[in-house]
């Protein structure tokens, strides 16, 4: 994660360096600093959160980044998208399942720097592509996570077991 930072943080400078007007040097100076002026302002850890902090933090967040190199079905996943926060995961196990690349996120392929970079990189520079993925995750995770859905679901498998 550092590493795709660190390649995002080169991407930024070079468009700091390259801005036309103040609006492109304040976009590049955020994408390169973060909103408190620091680096660091882009990448948290946050340690245990309660149910209700995890929720303030994923909508405080612009991106969720996944970088499994081994997943099967990971929850922070489906909040992210419930939440309508863009994700960008790792293309292993069952997360490709879950996200659909380019529709409901973004997709990297495992252990792939660049790759990572890039996706990072296409949602903080694409305001109309992160609102696209936004409004599609949330709709497929909506569908997908529907508690009352999972439990008749559940009911009926167990009926079909009984018979």
């Amino acid at each position: 994660m550092k590493s795709a930072l660190e390649a995002i943080r080169a991407r930024a400078l070079e468009r700091l360096q390259n801005a036309e007007d103040l609006t492109a040097l304040e976009e590049a100076r955020v994408q390169l600093l973060g909103k408190k002026g620091e680096l660091t302002a882009i990448l948290k850890q946050m340690g245990r959160l309660s149910a209700e902090e995890m929720k303030a933090q994923f909508l405080r967040s612009s991106v969720f980044v996944c970088p499994s190199v081994m997943e099967n079905s990971p929850n922070t996943i489906g909040e992210a998208m419930l939440l309508g926060v863009p994700v960008v995961a790792s293309r292993t196990g069952g997360i490709p399942s879950m996200v659909e690349d380019g529709v409901t996120g973004l997709l990297f392929h495992n252990e792939d720097v660049e790759d990572l970079a890039d996706s990072i990189d296409r949602i903080w520079s694409d305001h109309a592509l992160a609102k696209e993925l936004s409004v599609h995750e949330r709709i497929r995770a909506s569908h997908i996570h529907d508690g009352n859905k999972n439990y008749e679901r559940l009911l009926e498998i167990y009926r079909e077991i009984l018979q």
